[in-house]
């Protein structure tokens, strides 16, 4: 075999990441006042060893990004500049429903973060997060992207991770019209 042709075989081996990772989502109470949360089976798209954050698209309502300050070349693409933003984007609109697409990527695959949909409304801002939480998620950080359902909103929510291994490269959790 040609040297090149045995680097891009060992290239392809070493980043061909392994398929048939799955993402979870754990549904939680709603807060008082709230419909039912409602959650679906993930459809996870083809693990990557890039990401590539979403652009903010029309009746995006929440998003929570995080790009680390030492991401390899070429890894995250249209990502934020270093550390986490959250964001209340919008106010939903009544009756319409809503989807969650997330996405983690980290060096070693195998790592994963929790997501949690928060209230966001004025009268549950003192409330304990356990109470402001409306879903949560474990999403895989092997760069694939999942989409759950969220339902109908009760009103402005936002979005946040927590448990970020040190190896992650980058998060994105955003709200969007279904």
């Amino acid at each position: 075999m040609s040297r090149p042709r045995l680097i891009a075989a060992v290239a392809l081996a070493v980043l061909v990441p392994i398929a048939g990772c799955t993402s979870t989502t754990t549904e939680v109470a709603a807060p008082s006042g709230t419909s039912e949360p409602t959650t679906t089976a993930a459809a996870p798209s083809s693990p990557t060893t890039s990401l590539t954050f979403p652009a903010q698209v029309a009746g995006e309502v929440a998003r929570s990004v995080y790009a680390s300050e030492n991401q390899p070349a070429g890894t995250l693409e249209n990502a934020p500049e270093a550390g986490v933003e959250q964001h209340v984007v919008g106010e939903p609109e009544a009756g319409r429903d809503y989807v969650i697409q997330a996405a983690c990527l980290a060096g070693a695959r195998q790592s994963t973060v929790t997501y949690r949909l928060l209230d966001a409304r004025e009268s549950s801002a003192q409330l304990p997060v356990e109470q402001r939480a409306i879903s949560a998620g474990e999403l895989p950080c092997d760069g694939t992207t999942s989409v759950n359902s969220a339902g109908p909103l009760p009103g402005p929510v936002q979005v946040e991770f927590d448990g970020r291994p040190a190896d992650v490269i980058g998060i994105y959790v955003v709200v969007v019209p279904a």
